[in-house]
């Protein structure tokens, strides 16, 4: 995906795992936060990705892995799709594809998109299915983190559900 080397020694080893750590002990304690899907099919661009996502201030996260992991995911509703274009999951471009534009076509969920920056391809699929922000290339922790940011705050700011006490 292009990540320089310092965004990867700035995001928590915790974020590597198949699964989000436990927030304060229950998924419960998750209800009313906007849930966030990761897909990528390369073990550290999803840590950085979900590490940038947790800094953000995205704790409900997933991750793709493989076949089962995508049949559960499309069950669930996420506010925020992140696909990694350039490291997909499965087996190949195709199945992620299809995966990312079905959640991406659902009310109320961004796409963001990470791609190759000599790839036009990946700029045409982010554009084809409307990506809230297709990132080209390495991008700094800042970059992503400001991106993730601000799409929490679309989120929030569309889904009054969603929106931080006050």
């Amino acid at each position: 995906m292009g990540f320089p080397p310092e965004v990867g020694n700035r995001f928590p080893r915790a974020m590597g795992s198949r699964h989000p750590a436990p927030v304060a002990g229950h998924d419960e304690d998750l209800a009313g936060e906007p849930s966030a899907l990761v897909l990528s099919g390369d073990a550290e661009s999803r840590r950085r990705l979900r590490g940038a996502l947790a800094l953000a201030g995205w704790r409900d996260q997933s991750a793709v892995i493989d076949v089962a992991d995508l049949r559960a995911i499309m069950k669930r509703h996420h506010e925020l799709v992140v696909v990694d274009l350039v490291h997909p999951p499965l087996d190949g471009d195709e199945a992620v594809g299809r995966a990312a534009a079905t959640i991406a076509r659902r009310p109320g969920t961004l796409l963001v998109t990470c791609g190759d920056a000599e790839s036009a391809d990946h700029e045409s699929w982010a554009r084809a299915h409307a990506a809230f922000c297709h990132l080209a290339g390495a991008v700094s922790s800042a970059t992503l983190v400001s991106v993730l940011e601000q799409a929490r705050g679309v989120v929030e700011r569309v889904s009054p559900s969603l929106a931080p006490a006050a």
